[in-house]
């Protein structure tokens, strides 16, 4: 009797499985970079001071307005401390007012440091029990809720 054992071989496209590795050490490779944050990474900029002086003067009287003239109501007292802005605001009141009015008050503060050529490192305190209400660092406004 004759055995005729046969061995059938697949053959398999070199290139084909060359750039199907290739792919996935290419995918993998990028998912790491932007998982340690290698890629879309924003890079913070230095304020610039503005040239302009009606630009100066309105940043000068915008924090003027709120430091001084106290136009919101609820600011007990500021510093520069850490390199950034410490703002004292009276816990009552600052709870008063809307999530919106918060932002509108930080967000000001911000463009007028940013328009004198200060950094926009904000905290919002409140006076008499130090509790942190909210922040703005690398231009991101965080706002505590504490009415839980």
């Amino acid at each position: 009797m004759e055995s005729s054992v046969g061995c059938k071989i697949k053959k398999v496209n070199v290139v084909k499985f060359a750039s199907i590795i290739l792919l996935a050490a290419v995918i993998f490779i990028y998912s790491i970079m932007l998982f340690t944050g290698s890629f879309g990474r924003v890079q913070a900029k230095a304020p610039q001071r503005s040239t302009d002086p009606k630009m100066i003067e309105a940043a000068n009287n915008a924090l003027d307005g709120i430091f001084v003239k106290n136009t919101y109501g609820f600011v007990k007292g500021h510093s520069e401390k850490d390199g950034g802005l410490l703002v004292n605001v009276d816990g009552a009141l600052w709870r008063k007012n809307s999530v919106n009015e918060r932002k509108n008050f930080i967000k000001t503060i911000a463009g007028a440091r940013e328009s004198l050529g200060l950094t926009l490192s904000i905290k919002v305190k409140d006076e008499k029990t130090n509790v942190e209400y909210a922040s703005m660092e690398n231009g991101r406004i965080n706002l505590a809720d504490l009415s839980l």
